[in-house]
């Protein structure tokens, strides 16, 4: 009976633990958001979309204008971008990496659980990039 009494917590904990590990990383890319909302926080022509879902991702998009004063028309501007995906499994993340990487159609690609960014590549901005995707997600 001792024995029972003791695994049954010990059983609870694995449990919710593994619950935890996926909301984990769901939080993880909010805050990943919120953290380059927060490093383009008054800097011109620095966007970070609002969190958008779909069926199986979600995402965002980093948008940086090189020149936002000289630019007079939607055609003078010049953006670059770097899209961040969360998907609801591990395995759809997998296949995403290995089609951008494989391809090569979807640029510079990191990965972390179930959490990708991609960039095109040459970006001016890429060190931005991955210093923030990996100072949030180690």
């Amino acid at each position: 009976m001792k024995k029972t009494a003791l695994i049954l917590p010990l059983i609870l904990l694995l449990i919710f633990s593994a619950c935890a590990t996926g909301t984990g990383n769901e939080r993880d890319f909010k805050n990943l958001r919120e953290a380059y909302a927060e490093r383009g926080a008054g800097v011109e022509g620095f966007e970070v979309d609002e969190i958008t879902e779909m069926e199986t991702y979600s995402f965002f998009t980093v948008r940086i204008c090189l020149n936002t004063e000289d630019a007079t028309t939607v055609d003078d501007f010049v953006w670059f971008e770097a899209n961040v995906l969360y998907f609801e499994s591990k395995e759809d993340a997998d296949a995403a990496y290995r089609r951008n990487t494989q391809s090569g159609t979807g640029g510079v690609c990191h990965q972390k659980g179930n959490i990708l960014i991609y960039w095109m590549e040459g970006d001016y901005f890429e060190d931005l990039y991955s210093e923030v995707f990996f100072n949030i997600l180690g």
